[in-house]
């Protein structure tokens, strides 16, 4: 990270005592550290979120889960069973241990029992199919129309027949009123026109993006363009359904964010969803404005991991929402929604644009470059390595890499 945060500190502290914690908001390579630190045994207790539990080989001698209850939607609620015989699962694993231990807390006779009864005897649940989820279903239908697998409703019907979805679900009535309903959408949309796609389904199917993503943000252009600037952009593109989990509001949220209502494109018909759009935007205009992580943490309580998750969705968004915006003929649309995709990227004010292209050279760098007036990679190629050096985190050789950088470049 650029600069430590307050949860790396923690981390560090902790790791001092041959412990760690694992969430989603840790970056990528700490989370890869202390696994990797806890599988060659020189950190000896992880405490972590459900989110260690699947897709990671991390076997333990011991596994404690503090309860089977968890926080969603502001309530508590039982864990899935599959989810317990995953956790409970990594101790005492074949080729490792010859046997382990798997604890769990529970808080009365009542809760023993159906944690004996549900989650230690019982089976896991069904495995859901993808399809059951409908923005899923939408992209899968709007595929299979527009790479000529299915040219009418029965051949659709019958495709997915052949579908796990179909097979597990009970009640093919609801199913069949689903299709028509998403069918009946991308026509109205646009996307699809007797079964065929058209030239705008193809490219959103290209682009692998929600259908209604796509009719949110073309439907969205005349007023994105009447306040093009980054905070109404980036709220257009956190009202898609891609990005989401958004940030949660608290209620001192609602005045701070009230000042930024005239940059609200796309209103959802949920006021708090609106809202929720909005302040994720800004977090993410906080990090395209060159500040922290830490700072960003400490504003918007979003942790590094996250803020870094929600920042490659956005900038995939960001170059969707481009070349919708080049099919529709909107130019300024599409030059903008460029910039911002690199501003995304690095995390940067539009004035580093042209340092940031230069290999070696991150947002730290460049903004030191351009504070010592080095602007343009034309004032870089202009410049002695005896000036450059003397930028902080610089350096002479690194000084005489940017040279033949720039002479590739020009």
């Amino acid at each position: 990270l650029e600069v430590p945060t307050d949860q790396c500190k923690s981390l560090a502290n902790c790791i001092n005592g041959f412990t760690a914690f694992h969430h989603a908001g840790l970056p990528y390579k700490q989370r890869k550290l202390i696994e990797n630190a806890f599988r060659e045994g020189l950190i000896k207790i992880v405490v972590a979120t459900p989110t260690l539990i699947a897709g990671v080989n991390l076997p333990a001698r011991l596994v404690l889960i503090k309860g089977l209850k968890r926080f969603e939607e502001n309530r508590r609620v039982w864990w899935p069973i599959s989810l317990y015989k995953q956790a409970s699962g990594r101790a005492g694993r074949i080729k490792y241990d010859k046997f382990g231990y798997s604890i769990v807390e529970v808080f009365s006779e009542n809760e023993a029992k159906i944690v004996f009864d549900e989650y230690i005897n019982g089976k896991p649940e069904d495995v859901v199919s993808r399809l059951s989820y409908e923005p899923a279903l939408r992209a899968q239908i709007l595929s299979l129309i527009a790479n000529n697998f299915c040219n009418s409703l029965d051949q659709l019907k019958n495709f997915l027949q052949k579908t796990y979805f179909y097979y597990t679900y009970k009640d093919f009535e609801e199913i069949e009123s689903l299709i028509f309903k998403i069918i009946n959408n991308l026509e109205k949309w646009k996307f699809i026109k007797n079964f065929k796609a058209t030239k705008v389904g193809k490219r959103v199917n290209e682009l692998y993006i929600d259908p209604l993503t796509a009719y949110i943000f073309i439907k969205s252009f005349n007023n994105l363009n009447k306040k093009l600037n980054e905070i109404a952009f980036l709220q257009l593109i956190c009202s898609s359904t891609e990005i989401r989990p958004l940030i949660s509001l608290k209620e001192k949220d609602f005045y701070e964010l009230s000042i930024y209502e005239k940059y609200i494109v796309f209103e959802s018909y949920d006021f708090e969803e609106t809202y929720k759009s909005l302040k994720t935007a800004l977090a993410l205009s906080y990090w395209i404005n060159e500040h922290n992580e830490n700072d960003i943490m400490k504003k918007f309580g979003l942790y590094p991991g996250e803020l870094f998750a929600r920042v490659e969705v956005a900038k995939w968004l960001s170059y969707s929402l481009g070349e919708l915006a080049k099919l529709f003929k909107e130019s300024e649309l599409f030059k903008f929604s460029k910039i911002m995709e690199l501003r995304l990227t690095f995390g940067i004010k539009e004035e580093l644009k042209e340092l940031v292209l230069i290999r070696g050279i991150g947002r730290k760098r460049a903004r030191n470059l351009y504070n010592a007036g080095f602007k343009t990679i034309e004032d870089l190629r202009k410049a002695s390595i005896q000036s450059l050096e003397r930028v902080s985190g610089i350096g002479k050789e690194l000084a005489q890499k940017i040279k033949n950088e720039v002479e590739k470049i020009l």
